[in-house]
């Protein structure tokens, strides 16, 4: 006979899920998986708990709010969606039965990773004459993720130019008279 450690234990008392990971990741969700040590526990189970939050890792702390999301019991997978890309993110699940929350597992921590950054803030047009124009603006205010480069477009009529800018904030365009 083989004995098994059980998430339940004999004074009813809810062990922490050992067996938690983040399996997958997109820009704005994280897709979590979670195995139960026993097969039986779920028949005692009436839901999990996910907590997660944004994680500020050079302060070693949650640095956003702190959401739950409940979930069924006979589910072993979940996605937590509609977060922000780029960011880095704590996950820990629990048990609960008969209304006592089991204890916290371990934490998971994971990036979502990158996407459209919003525009560029700020931008302005100066030292304007006949021939030339310095076009100056600010990195956007929530950039998703590294920025590469940037494209400024010159139209007149239609005919359209297109630099790109790499890692600056600051464009020189010469304006063609024919």
């Amino acid at each position: 006979m083989r004995w098994a450690a059980c998430t339940i234990l004999s004074n009813n008392v809810l062990d922490k899920i050992t067996e938690f990971e983040i399996n997958g990741v997109s820009n704005t969700s994280l897709s979590i998986r979670w195995k139960l040590e026993c097969a039986d526990s779920t028949a005692y189970i009436d839901h999990f708990n996910i907590y997660y939050c944004p994680f500020n890792i050079y302060f070693g702390e949650c640095s956003g709010k702190n959401e739950t999301k409940q979930v069924d019991s006979m589910l072993d997978s979940y996605v937590i969606t509609n977060l922000e890309s780029a960011t880095d993110y704590i996950v820990q699940i629990s048990a609960s039965a008969g209304g006592n929350d089991g204890r916290i597992s371990d934490p998971a921590m994971n990036t979502t990773a990158e996407g459209i950054p919003s525009p560029p803030a700020n931008v302005v047009a100066e030292d304007i004459t006949n021939a030339s124009l310095t076009v100056v603006w600010f990195e956007p205010l929530k950039p998703n993720g590294q920025i590469i480069e940037y494209k400024v477009e010159r139209g007149e009529f239609s005919e359209t130019t297109m630099t790109t800018v790499m890692y600056s904030f600051i464009c020189v365009m010469t304006l063609n008279r024919n």
